[in-house]
């Protein structure tokens, strides 16, 4: 019998955001007896943190041992990126703000960006037949885009084009799928992978809970914790202000903790000076800033909470899979929240009382955050469908 072709996961890993970490994790199980490499743009060793390696794709294709291999696009919202973006994402935090201030209003950007990435064409994290001519098959897996509406007619077309090239494209929420539709791509609708991660890895997450920065949070926190996540653009002293009054009224046991958590620690994600300013807001409450960058210590600390209020759909995906109350926050004003990145995939996958997710600047004064069920009641089907949009595409990897 012949040795099954290798396979490259590709994706948006090559930067610290715990969504895009979790993506190899969730499709290792259904790779196993494959030889697999794990992609980005750039090299990051994740050793430490994910328990795996990312290379460059451009080196990896053109490697003898990945000849022929099949490329696997792993999820994440990676529709409506840039090479701007991208590149911006990419930069050490030491470097952001003069990489901003140089090249933020320079029209050169997107051709400065895409040469230093080296990447085939302005999306890059798509990567088609024409962009890797060797290629087994290409694979688009559960991919996101709501971005992709306020986007010109020009990038859509490019975005259009680049699924077109592709042997299997699949988008995690309908509204992704709609505006496909609209460019002329008839997408597949399969839920995020991540929501497969409580069901395999569960005893490790346990175990995880056992040790380190996790388990000094239970001690801690004997009454139990909640966590909470938002992302910098939150951080206006008003926003801060309305949302330490929710997390006070939400959790009203004050033997309770609060436990903040960086989902992110890319530029443009979670800033620690943000949570800082947040911590002393909430006063004498007990709070603890995690430290901890590694995905299983932030699984495991989410395992264990009593409810979640985060910004990262992925932490409310993993929320529900725990059967954890969870409240989502979406940028953007209340009438664009089913039109937000958590809107979106909870309006498809979900079967939750009305404003389940809430728009940040619209938070209301109390969070009825311990009174919702944590689990839509078809969480079953969801992951029934997320573990079979995986199974049909991996069936024909070698057909």
């Amino acid at each position: 019998m012949n040795e099954p072709r290798p396979c490259i996961v590709f994706g948006a890993f090559d930067r610290h955001n715990l969504g895009d970490l979790l993506f190899p994790l969730v499709l290792s199980p259904f790779l196993a007896g494959r030889r697999v490499r794990h992609a980005g743009l750039v090299a990051r060793d994740w050793s430490a943190l994910a328990g795996y390696r990312v290379e460059p794709l451009r080196e990896l294709m053109h490697e003898p041992d990945c000849a022929g291999a099949h490329l696997i696009h792993a999820g994440g919202e990676l529709l409506d990126c840039d090479a701007y973006e991208a590149w911006i994402m990419l930069q050490p935090n030491t470097a952001l703000a003069s990489a901003i201030a140089r090249w933020d209003r320079d029209p050169a950007r997107f051709d400065m960006a895409r040469a230093a990435l080296d990447c085939p064409g302005p999306l890059p994290y798509l990567w088609g037949h024409q962009a890797w001519l060797g290629a087994g098959r290409v694979i688009a897996h559960a991919l996101g885009g709501v971005g992709l509406a306020s986007r010109s007619p020009s990038f859509g077309a490019a975005v259009a084009a680049s699924l077109a090239d592709m042997d299997s494209v699949s988008v995690r929420d309908r509204v992704t799928a709609d505006i496909l539709l609209r460019l002329g791509v008839r997408a597949e609708l399969v839920p995020d992978a991540a929501c497969l991660l409580p069901v395999l890895y569960g005893e490790r997450l346990r175990a995880s809970g056992d040790a380190g920065e996790p388990a000094e949070v239970r001690r801690r926190f004997s009454h139990g914790y909640w966590l909470v996540q938002f992302t910098a653009q939150s951080g206006d002293d008003a926003t801060l202000a309305r949302l330490a009054a929710a997390v006070l009224r939400a959790a009203p046991d004050a033997r309770c903790g609060i436990v903040l958590y960086r989902a992110g620690r890319a530029p443009w994600h979670d800033e620690l000076a943000v949570y800082e300013r947040f911590a002393r807001l909430l006063g004498t409450r007990a709070v603890h800033l995690f430290q901890s960058a590694s995905v299983w210590d932030g699984c495991a600390l989410l395992a264990g909470s009593r409810g979640v209020l985060a910004s990262s759909l992925h932490l409310t995906v993993l929320a529900a899979g725990f059967d954890i109350p969870w409240l989502g926050l979406a940028a953007g004003p209340a009438e664009a929240v089913m039109e937000s990145k958590l809107g979106a995939f909870w309006s498809t996958w979900g079967d939750y009382p009305e404003h389940r997710v809430v728009p940040i600047d619209g938070l209301p004064d109390a969070l009825p955050l311990h009174l919702s069920a944590a689990q839509p009641s078809g969480w079953a089907e969801v992951l029934h469908a997320a573990q079979a949009g995986i199974e049909r595409w991996l069936a024909g990897l070698d057909g």
